[in-house]
């Protein structure tokens, strides 16, 4: 045996378990262009389509709950843990828009923007400010509007509304604004009414047919119309109407109507058919509320034509809300008032409506008779949630239970002012402080101070009781005492029985402690720190206490029907909810608190009474707030008839440039490839479930990208990992001295480049200047990088804007290998494969993140001895030629030029018996590949390619142990092994089991794959 050092041709072909099918769930990546997969059913005799629009980030499962309705869950969630819909009838979060002492900012409107959250505009004694609320995450985005046009803003009451395409419409006082971004405002038209400022509340709705405009000051109703919100048409002027007017586009193009009876105050809503239709009070429909001081109402629609109305209640504090399921026609109401204060002095003013995520934003001024600070308010009712709160079991959907709500009473608290302001809440305190700070509720208490708000009697007596709450933020001990950290305690009592349970809060965990026995019944770890919400029911004699973050639609169990002790020797006669501080809080802000009575003899969260949702026809989509993605929501709708209860439907999250496709099996040409979404790292991650070696010769190639490092690594343990190879695409043409003059860039003296440049070989590289700018090679001259030389070469840049700097810049290329031999000193085995490229790697100012167009991994197969008959390359040129009746040819282009090459073997020698046989090796390594004998390693290998199926990197010669990486595109090939190989027969022992076999191998094409 003999150890022959020369070059030799090899083949990297992809490994069958370095796949992107075979990727670990410890891979880290993201995807640019998402959008929704479809829908597959479990039942293939289902008459229901599922359909998805919009933007998909995560898989989705949808389940039917009963005949055409649904929940969901994500695809990583077991079954069970579905989210339901929450109806309106449940307040489920509340905060500010807008919060400022003294400011007067109860004029504003709001609606729904394309991407399911909601934009608010709001008065400011000046010009209009604006905010956008997102309800699937609970956050607040303030605004800065600019103005291009005559303005003749005031503090008088502004109206808003949007059309399909996402561009809003603002009338004040004289004037129409239009804006996309809901930043940028252009001069659109004028409003009817005069150019003082009037007097009165103003509406506007859009409708396909065109602009519904209402306006009342007192009793006087004015209506006008228009077909584009510049130019409009007085309809009608009433003497005597009503107040508080809203109204809402319906799925069929007609416009529902609410507005307070003048003599009664009775809610009631008309619909009508046009902007053009008068507005007129008969045939009205009263809607039946429980009681009869109305301040004000707001509706909306969902867009399954479910319709809303919220009216609010100026001598308790009530907000109500009913729904009609037939455009307005009838009407229920909710069991329960979702926002309760139990005091004339506080309640929602001026309200406005809008369906947004599934739930109902409410945006309104609060009025407060001690209030200091004025603001806009948002308050969610109802949505999507894993569990119906406060449900009952044996009903699942709205029309038989008549809304849900089996709590009523109660009341709630919103940090509009200090809570015993309002003649609601009584105070205990000793020490510590509390003051209301951009709409929370803030409560300092330092070691032995507490300050705490109690009720009693306004939740009534009962064996059940309720309180939902949540925490802003917290800084305070991190394990709760009785005497330190935040606390609520939810008390049920009749006078025969008393359960007390405290839920004593900090930092770092909660515990679930009973007053009765002196025992805590469970301690849960969660972090309140930066907030979390609470809901606690003591229900049966048994405690259940849930947390989630706040927005989110998960609730986390912390204590599951866990068994109380009761009081019966004294128990109290009512119900009670106790809250705040007792010691040891530096800053405890509160953002919310409800106390409530169940009326239901039993009441419990679960999972399997999730109310469904209906899914609307194609087009109205419901959004899913879990499953969209940072820039978009998924919106799903149905058609084809009723689903069947339990049946699911599953939709996988797609890309438009996916991480599947800069893989070989999945697809072949790297033109488009794969892109992400930033410059976070990239890790792909292979656990093949034991040590095991891709082979002697491991290969990196990647194809296309903008990124100019990347690694391969191993690991024995997945956490730990082993850098076997670095390919850096700039290898060789670093540091390179350089002049840019305009776009072109040339070589300045005192650097020089790897290797003589052939026309266009760095077109689609990039330029990368040691000042951090990266630019993209758009053509290449031919020439070295040398200015001493007689031919130097240039480059044109792309993007080029002055801003370039640094002493030296790099060239990369966009494709390129590392070729890695693995010694036995080396340990070639290795449970877990990784491929990695680091994040913040400089990109062009064009490009929105890392993209490749192909990457593959696997073993290098060298074959034989030196190509002995030599080598060729063919360029294909690729167009579609037409032919006229002339004679007359035109050439369309199809794509670049494709590369040919074809490897041509002369005679070769098979060694027939067990002789050691010469072999092919680099350096001291050990062998590799057989000296001769191309046969053996090339049927071999285009077998490992599915027959020539998967693409290969051909490498015409293999680089030595000092130039493993290979960047030079006249080295190297990524595509199809094309056409067969044949073995010839020259001379053998007659029976062929000993001595010498002599062959010759035909010719290896390789095609470029492009």
């Amino acid at each position: 045996m003999a150890r022959i050092d020369k070059p030799s041709a090899g083949l990297l072909i992809p490994h069958s378990r370095t796949t992107h099918a075979a990727l670990s769930a410890a891979s880290a990546y993201t995807e640019a262009g998402p959008r929704p997969g479809a829908a597959v059913a479990s039942d293939a005799l289902s008459r229901a389509t599922v359909h998805a629009e919009g933007e998909q980030g995560a898989e989705v499962v949808v389940v039917g709950t009963d005949p055409a309705r649904f929940a969901y869950r994500l695809g990583t969630e077991n079954s069970g843990a579905e989210r339901g819909y929450d109806t309106p009838g449940l307040m489920t979060g509340a905060g500010p828009v807008i919060y400022a002492s003294g400011a007067n900012r109860q004029y504003h409107d709001s609606v729904t923007i394309p991407d399911g959250r909601v934009l608010v505009m709001y008065s400011t004694g000046s010009t209009p400010g604006a905010a956008i609320f997102d309800p699937s995450d609970r956050s607040v985005t303030t605004l800065s509007p600019t103005w291009t046009g005559a303005t003749t803003f005031s503090t008088d009451h502004l109206a808003l509304t949007i059309r399909p395409d996402g561009r809003a419409f603002l009338l004040l006082n004289s004037e129409v604004w239009t804006s996309t971004d809901y930043t940028a405002w252009t001069l659109r038209g004028r409003t009817p009414y005069a150019v003082a400022a009037p007097s009165g509340q103003r509406v506007v709705v859009y409708t396909p047919a065109g602009f519904l405009l209402m306006s009342w000051s007192g009793t006087t109703y004015k209506q006008w119309a228009s077909t584009d919100g510049a130019e409009w048409v007085h309809v009608q002027t009433v003497a005597s109407f009503g107040s508080d007017l809203d109204a809402a586009a319906l799925p069929d193009g007609s416009i529902l109507v609410s507005y307070l009876e003048i003599t009664t105050t009775d809610l009631r809503v008309k619909r009508i058919g046009a902007p053009w239709t008068k507005l007129s009070l008969a045939e009205s429909v009263r809607i039946a509320v429980p009681t009869a001081a109305h301040h004000t109402a707001a509706i909306c629609t969902y867009a399954d034509g479910r319709t809303v109305a919220v009216y609010t209640e100026s001598a308790t504090g009530e907000t109500w809300a009913a729904y009609s399921l037939d455009y307005g026609a009838t009407w229920a109401t909710y069991d329960q008032s979702p926002v309760y204060f139990g005091a004339a002095q506080v309640y929602l003013k001026n309200a406005r409506a809008v369906v947004a995520d599934g739930c109902v934003v409410v945006t309104s001024q609060h009025a407060s008779n001690v209030a200091t600070t004025s603001g806009v308010w948002w308050v969610t009712l109802g949505g999507w949630s894993q569990v119906t709160l406060g449900a009952t079991s044996g009903v699942l959907n709205e029309e038989a239970r008549g809304g849900f709500g089996t709590v009523t009473g109660g009341r709630t608290y919103l940090p509009l002012e200090l809570p015993h302001t309002s003649a609601v809440w009584s105070q205990t305190s000793v020490g510590g402080s509390s003051s209301v700070v951009g709409g929370a509720l803030r409560i300092v208490a330092s070691s032995g101070a507490t300050r705490q708000y109690w009720t009693r009697s306004t939740i009534g007596a009962g064996v059940n009781s309720d309180a939902h709450w949540a925490i802003e933020s917290f800084a305070g001990t991190s394990t709760p005492t009785a005497t330190t950290g935040a606390f609520v305690t939810v008390t049920a009592a009749d006078g025969t029985d008393e359960w007390t349970v405290t839920i004593r809060i900090g930092t770092a965990q909660y515990v679930v402690y009973d007053d009765v026995a002196s025992a805590t019944r469970a301690t849960v770890t969660a972090n309140s720190a930066t907030g979390l919400e609470w809901r606690a029911t003591i229900t049966g004699g048994k405690i259940s206490v849930w947390h989630r973050a706040p927005g989110a639609t998960i609730w986390t169990v912390g204590a599951d029907a866990v068994t109380c002790t009761s009081d019966t020797g004294s128990p109290a006669a009512s119900s009670a909810l106790v809250w705040g501080a007792m010691g040891q809080c530096s800053q405890l802000d509160w953002a919310w608190i409800q106390g409530s009575k169940p009326t239901a003899a039993t009441m419990y969260f679960s999972g399997t009474t999730s109310l469904g949702r209906e899914l609307p026809p194609a087009g109205r989509g419901v959004a899913i707030p879990d499953a969209g993605t940072s820039t978009g929501r998924l919106k799903l709708s149905a058609s084809g008839g009723s689903g069947l209860a339990r049946q699911s439907w599953t939709l996988s999250p797609s890309h438009d440039y996916p991480l599947s496709a800069a893989f070989p099996e999945v697809s072949a040409s790297p033109r488009t490839g794969w892109r992400q979404t930033g410059t976070t790292a990239i890790e792909l991650v292979w656990d093949l479930a034991a040590a095991t070696r891709i082979g002697r010769c491991v290969a990196l190639y990647v194809a296309r990208t903008n990124v100019p490092i990347w690694t391969i690594e191993t690991s024995t343990n997945g956490s730990a990992w082993t850098t076997r190879g670095t390919l850096d695409l700039t290898t060789g043409w670093s540091g390179l001295s350089y002049t840019l003059t305009g776009d072109q860039l040339a070589p300045a003296a005192g650097s020089t480049g790897a290797h003589v440049l052939g026309r266009g070989d760095l077109i689609d590289g990039y330029a990368r200047f040691v000042g951090g700018e990266v630019r993209q090679i758009a053509a290449s001259d031919v020439g070295v990088w040398n200015a001493a030389a007689d031919l130097p070469t240039r480059l044109r840049l792309t993007g080029v804007d002055g801003s370039e700097a640094g002493a030296t810049v790099a060239l990369q290329w966009h494709s390129g290998a590392i070729v890695v031999y693995l010694t036995a000193s080396g340990q070639p085995e290795a449970r877990y494969w990784r491929v990695r490229a680091a994040a913040s790697q400089a990109i062009p100012d064009a490009d929105t993140g890392y993209h490749a167009g192909a990457i593959v991994l696997g073993e290098v197969v060298p074959f034989g001895d030196r190509l002995a008959r030599g080598w060729s390359e063919t360029r294909r040129q690729r167009y579609r030629a037409t032919v006229d009746d002339r004679g007359s040819e035109q050439r369309a282009q199809l794509g670049p030029p494709q590369r040919v090459w074809t490897l041509d073997h002369d005679v070769q020698i098979t060694k027939l018996d067990a002789t050691d046989p010469d072999y092919w090796a680099e350096s001291a390594d050990p062998a590799l590949a057989l000296s001769d004998g191309a046969w053996d390693a090339l049927a071999g290998a285009l077998t490992d390619t599915g027959a020539g199926a998967l693409p290969v990197v051909a490498i015409r010669a293999m680089p030595g142990a000092s130039d493993t990486e290979i960047t030079d595109p006249r080295r190297i090939l990524y595509g199809f092994a094309s056409g067969d190989i044949r073995l010839d027969h020259v001379a053998s022992p007659a029976d062929e089991t000993s001595g010498r076999l002599v062959h010759r191998v035909s010719r290896l094409e390789i095609v470029e794959s492009i």
